[in-house]
């Protein structure tokens, strides 16, 4: 049974790597075909081939009886004769008959007919008329060496060459043929070491195995794949599509989470910058607000603020000014609807890591936490500086986003170390940017409303 189930997840996974890669493997070898065709025809000589054919026979008078002991002498004498037609002898003569520096002999094939007295001559050559003309002046020069030597004239021509009209090199078919076959393995032995040598997160397994945390939900890319630009909300734009569906997955396990401990201060990090931590934070806030939730949204990336951009809103003024200031914090509040409001960062300071873990702005999110249902912090990535490391000491939950296909499985890892070492509470994975699949039904909605 186990054994059954693994070969079908290998199976499904060797599946999905081809379908990911279906152009390439379609393209690659049909431009390996176009070369070999190419080079077959205009790159490669022709070669034509003449051939005759002999037959060895007793050479006795038309008169005399010819024995069954006779002809298979003759059969025997078949495959001598064949030896003596390549002999240098032969091929120096007819070499000098043609009026040529030297006869190739690996040009040259000389073939018993088994089981016959039947021998086939066949010359190859770029020149169809001297293909011919040396399969006819080295039969010729060979019956003069076996009457030479044999005192005989047993060899009499069967067939005479004839001009070949068509080459029978190169082979055009078989060469486009042998060509899109090699393309075919090459594009697969790279296709799959690729694969094999990726280290990142492609599948809920991956996490769930590496990093010993669960999913709260996989979001699909957007627009097939499309980067998701700043001040666009697929959310706010699309209620009904896939990716809102997955973000209001997420919050329903959120809300799971809340269940035995209160969650009121959610960090939302990721291990490298661009794996989707920003666009996480500020959809589920948008999410939330379904949930008759009041949601403050505080961007904390001092380094590399984003989120004001998502909202398009100014950033002149924010967070590091109302530390600063030590003023209400209510008059930076920017209203993006109902039940949501956002806090942007304003100046980046030239201490943020001091600022973050200050605790005038741990006193601060206190005091909000008390007049909102969330706390949603946009935090930096763990492994690039310290400065989220030390927030999880002050919150209460943190999500990790994980980008499908982009986050190295080792940077996830040592992320999730580092955030265990603070005793975060890591509530789960968000998992950007996954493939659209009809088969994990949350990755595949049709429109309603």
């Amino acid at each position: 049974m186990y054994e059954e189930e693994f070969n079908e997840i290998d199976l499904m996974e060797i599946f999905k790597i081809i379908r990911k890669y279906l152009l390439l493997i379609i393209i690659i070898p049909m431009v390996f075909a176009g070369i070999g065709a190419v080079v077959s025809i205009y790159l490669i000589q022709p070669v034509y081939e003449s051939s005759t054919t002999l037959i060895v026979r007793e050479d006795k008078d038309a008169e005399e009886k010819i024995s069954i002991s006779d002809v298979n002498l003759s059969k025997s004498l078949v495959y001598t004769y064949a030896e003596m037609a390549k002999s240098y002898t032969v091929l120096d003569n007819t070499a000098k008959t043609l009026n040529i520096d030297k006869l190739d002999g690996n040009s040259i094939t000389v073939s018993p007919v088994k089981d016959t007295q039947i021998l086939k001559v066949a010359v190859q050559n770029t020149d169809p008329v001297m293909a011919r003309n040396i399969a006819d002046t080295l039969v010729h020069e060979f019956t003069l060496e076996i009457q030479r030597i044999t005192k005989t004239n047993n060899v009499a021509v069967v067939d005479y060459a004839r001009l070949p009209m068509w080459p029978v090199k190169p082979n055009i078919i078989m060469n486009t043929a042998i060509a899109g076959i090699l393309g075919f393995m090459v594009i697969l032995l790279i296709v799959f070491l690729k694969e094999y040598f990726d280290n990142t997160a492609k599948t809920e397994k991956d996490i769930e195995n590496i990093l010993g945390l669960s999913i709260l939900g996989a979001v699909p890319n957007f627009n097939h794949g499309s980067k998701l630009s700043y001040g666009k909300f697929l959310i706010k734009d699309n209620p009904s599509s896939p990716t809102a569906e997955a973000y209001r997955k997420i919050t329903t396990n959120i809300e799971f989470s809340n269940v035995d401990n209160e969650i009121k201060t959610i960090m939302v990090t990721s291990a490298k910058q661009d794996e989707g931590k920003t666009t996480t934070i500020c959809n589920l806030a948008t999410v939330m607000t379904e949930l008759n939730k009041s949601i403050l949204l505080i961007d904390l990336d001092l380094r590399k603020p984003a989120v004001h951009k998502q909202f398009n809103l100014s950033n002149k003024t924010g967070l590091t000014d109302l530390l600063i200031n030590k003023d209400d914090y209510k008059s930076y509040l920017h209203n993006i609807s109902t039940g949501l409001d956002v806090i942007t960062t304003g100046m980046v300071p030239a201490n943020p890591a001091e600022i973050i873990n200050s605790r005038t702005l741990k006193e601060l999110i206190k005091e909000m936490a008390a007049e909102y249902d969330y706390i949603l912090l946009d935090t930096p990535p763990v492994m690039l500086v310290s400065d989220p490391i030390t927030i999880p000491t002050y919150t209460n939950a943190v999500i990790l986003a994980i980008e499908h296909g982009k986050t190295e499985k080792d940077h996830a890892k040592k992320a999730v170390n580092s955030l265990k070492q603070v005793n975060a509470n890591i509530i789960g994975v968000v998992f950007n940017n996954m493939p659209f699949s009809n088969k994990n039904n949350y990755y595949y909605y049709k429109s309603y409303g």
